[in-house]
């Protein structure tokens, strides 16, 4: 309700949804040092939550993204709208299938207020829009592929402005931006080198053209490894003179940096990562760096950019720590104060082979390790996986 008038029924189609099941039929994943006790002889269980919400509104908006219109479309009860991050290339204007993030928030409009409800869910989840039986209604209903029922209805009047500073009071308030960022960006996917750097550094200038921020993809790095620029197109006394001269022009960088890692003896965050993994910190914490395969007993390996690649698995605190100490410059040769980070493939992205790029993506039974030893399966916590990289 806004100030008497009602914005959002609960429930009202009856769809309030929990069903357990196994999501492998058939197949007997086990997990054999669950630290929270699951034995040999268990499968791993999950289940799907939903629950529907009616919108005094026959206007609505979010759960993005995709490449389409901002004002939602009713769906019937076969195609529903998906929420599932992946990196989906190339994909056309009108396609509603979802892209690189997933937003479970819906707003409704109408002349007297705003309304909406966020889905606090970061699994696979489908949201269906239809009439209601009330009229100048709209029903929505989520339905999400595991991880408890937790939603959060906000409401407000004269502008959907004052709505959407609800919602940044119930999930923060973004940073300000650094400034530089506000200005104008080169970003072009090539094989740079820091002679071309400071050639275009010096063309920009010369010319009067406006650029605040060099912008370096994946082929700046060692084998496609991130954290070492190549030895040959960046060695560190190019890369201290480029520096130089580019801060003297007071301009910035911004490096790619993805979640793969190359799996290979010779990348050192590789190496580290494996001596690091199944250790115990002095706390007793458990360390695991990278996501596991459905038994939770090895790195698991799929095909990214560099090849054969594992990915860092976000959810283990100590693997924050250790990804957050890459970035400082003793670690990170050639960086300083003006590098900034560009995260990408995210999703994340898993290619099918080396040679075609087409996506398969994460399979949702591989596994992630928390500090406290129990294990998740991935497909509760995919859509979180970039926001937390």
């Amino acid at each position: 309700m806004v100030d008497g008038d009602e914005t959002v029924i609960v429930n009202d189609s009856d769809d309030l949804y929990y069903d357990a099941k196994n999501l492998h039929a058939g197949e007997h994943h086990k997990l054999h040092h669950h630290a929270n006790g699951v034995g040999e002889d268990e499968l791993i269980q999950g289940y799907s939550v939903g629950l529907d919400f009616t919108f005094a509104s026959n206007h609505l908006y979010g759960i993005p993204e995709r490449a389409t219109k901002m004002l939602l479309e009713k769906t019937g009860y076969e195609n529903p709208y998906r929420l599932f991050d992946q990196d989906l290339f190339p994909h056309s204007f009108g396609d509603p299938s979802p892209l690189y993030g997933s937003v479970p928030y819906i707003m409704g409009h109408n002349e007297l207020n705003d309304a909406s409800v966020a889905w606090m869910n970061s699994a696979e989840t489908f949201v269906f829009i239809n009439d209601s039986h009330h009229a100048g209604h709209l029903s929505t209903a989520f339905l999400s592929q595991g991880n408890t029922l937790e939603f959060y209805l906000l409401g407000a009047r004269e502008s959907p402005k004052n709505l959407q500073k609800k919602l940044s009071e119930l999930t923060g308030y973004p940073p300000m931006p650094p400034l530089h960022s506000l200005g104008y960006h080169f970003s072009k996917w090539e094989n740079n080198t820091a002679e071309m750097i400071m050639d275009r550094n010096e063309d920009f200038s010369k010319h009067n053209y406006p650029v605040d921020v060099f912008w370096f993809d994946i082929e700046f790095s060692q084998n496609k490894g991130y954290f070492e620029f190549d030895r040959l197109r960046f060695p560190q006394n190019k890369m201290m003179q480029m520096n130089e001269q580019v801060e003297k022009k007071d301009r910035r960088f911004v490096v790619i940096n993805d979640p793969h890692v190359y799996a290979d003896q010779s990348y050192f965050v590789y190496k580290e990562g494996l001596s690091m993994d199944g250790k115990k910190t002095k706390t007793g914490e458990t360390m695991s760096p990278f996501i596991k395969d459905p038994l939770a007993e090895k790195p698991w390996v799929g095909k990214c950019w560099p090849g054969e690649s594992v990915w860092y698995d976000f959810l283990n605190t100590n693997t924050q720590d250790y990804y957050e100490s890459l970035f400082h410059p003793s670690v990170y040769r050639g960086t300083n104060y003006m590098y900034g980070i560009w995260n990408d493939m995210n999703e994340p992205s898993v290619f099918k082979g080396t040679e075609e790029i087409e996506q398969l993506g994460m399979p949702m039974n591989n596994t992630h390790t928390m500090a406290d030893g129990s294990i998740l399966q991935h497909r509760w916590v995919h859509n979180a996986y970039g926001a937390l990289h």
